[in-house]
């Protein structure tokens, strides 16, 4: 399913989960993976749905947007579930409202990335087509939506 996405960023999001719970001696695929293909808070709302259905068990949604994440933390908030102590509930990107809100998410540098890109955009034609990849530094930025479960006598229906 991974190979056949369009979503490139989301795919390699997805596969630095996988080699994570690989390198902590977890079974990899226990993964349930929900695709979206917009990323608004509704989306977030209805894969955290979706997810839950399937395995009302799960203790941790990794959400490839911040946004999703917000959506799913809204989601968790309605079917009161407790964040973190039922469900741990994490995003990606480091925006404003996900910092305010006080989500666990990997933090990007947001205008080196918007500059970089301009840069690469407006260069010599002579480097247009080529390919180049950069990686510009991340940071976890723990907040109050992630930690251990309290209890696994619960699951949510």
């Amino acid at each position: 399913m991974l190979d056949e996405t369009g979503f490139h960023v989301q795919r390699e999001r997805i596969l630095g989960v996988r080699d994570a719970m690989r390198e902590a001696g977890l079974d990899d695929s226990a993964l349930t993976v929900v695709e979206r293909f917009t990323h608004t808070s509704g989306d977030g709302q209805s894969a955290a749905a979706q997810v839950m259905s399937v395995n009302p068990r799960i203790t941790a949604l990794m959400c490839t947007t911040d946004v999703l994440a917000l959506g799913a933390l809204a989601w968790a908030d309605h079917a009161g579930l407790d964040v973190p102590g039922h469900l741990s509930i994490t995003g990606f990107d480091g925006v404003d409202e996900a910092l305010r809100e006080g989500l666990t998410t990997v933090s990007q540098p947001q205008k080196d990335k918007g500059r970089r890109a301009g840069e690469l955009l407006l260069a010599s034609p002579a480097h247009s087509g080529i390919p180049e990849m950069e990686t510009l530094d991340t940071q976890l930025v723990f907040g109050k939506t992630s930690g251990p479960v309290e209890s696994t006598g619960w699951y949510a229906e």
